[in-house]
């Protein structure tokens, strides 16, 4: 039934022309290729990239944490459904707030802080012996799952040319929601086959140890320095150039995606 609806709404997107679409941007080609897929490509990339590892940490979770709760911790089907409540009530008032906070914290700190959260809620998996202690790990996917995705669609929105941003939000879910997914119940399942799930949660946490240790050296000591020097003769480096919008130093070209010119556009864009 999913299915059959994404492809009924695709098919309404492709084919009805009185939908209130905005039209084809070429103006975002006219000046530097950053902003198309052969200057952005790799950005877009990293970053499907990212998506895939954290959907495989979130399946090996989301896939197993019932059986795990209820067979080896002998929880009841209360703690089960309040699982699945602690993940998300929570989530309410930071997602109300979601684009605040991704632009004041910056993409790249919440993908690590992503990582980070995942080392925590696998670690505390692997000392928990009370199962309603469970519920503290799920609160924290707040942290792993909302603010995270609304980081990676409002992302995929400024690296990507604006007429194709339904098409790399598709891609995103794609990463996340659906290979993602499959390898983390896969590689969940082969973990487990010899032992219980502590086996799982042992492996993902040293995983997300090295892959949030990677990530921020990579970032911080590679990309981020090269950001941030100063432009080359000739050449208007993009980086540099929308620097100044966010205090925190992350890429977020806001005021170019929104047309500062535009006069629609010109109040969000200023807040940033």
């Amino acid at each position: 039934m999913f299915a059959l609806l994404s492809l009924g709404a695709a098919l309404i997107v492709i084919f009805d022309k009185s939908m209130p679409l905005s039209p084809v941007d070429y103006w975002l080609h006219s000046g530097s290729s950053y902003f198309n897929f052969k200057g952005g490509g790799g950005e877009i990339t990293v970053i499907l990239f990212i998506l895939v590892l954290l959907g495989t940490f979130w399946s090996c979770l989301d896939s197993y944490l019932p059986w795990y709760l209820v067979l080896e911790l002998e929880g009841n089907d209360l703690l089960l459904a309040l699982t699945f409540v602690a993940g998300a009530l929570p989530s309410l008032p930071f997602l109300w707030f979601a684009e605040t906070i991704v632009f004041y914290c910056g993409h790249t700190n919440l993908f690590i802080t992503a990582f980070t959260f995942y080392i925590i809620r696998y670690t505390g998996l692997l000392f928990f012996s009370n199962p309603w202690w469970i519920l503290l790990c799920e609160g924290l996917e707040v942290f792993t799952l909302s603010i995270m995705w609304a980081s990676a669609i409002l992302y995929i929105r400024q690296v990507i040319p604006r007429h194709l941003t339904t098409v790399g939000q598709s891609l995103a879910v794609i990463a996340h929601f659906c290979l993602g997914r499959s390898i983390g119940a896969v590689l969940g399942g082969i973990l487990s086959q010899n032992d219980s799930l502590i086996q799982v949660y042992r492996v993902c946490a040293v995983v997300a140890a090295f892959v949030a240790t990677a990530y921020y050296i990579i970032y911080y000591c590679c990309i981020k320095p090269k950001c941030l020097k100063p432009p080359t003769r000739g050449y208007r480096n993009p980086h540099n150039a929308m620097q100044g919008s966010n205090t925190n130093g992350t890429y977020t070209p806001l005021k170019v995606y929104n047309k500062q010119g535009d006069k629609g556009s010109n109040n969000q864009a200023s807040r940033y």
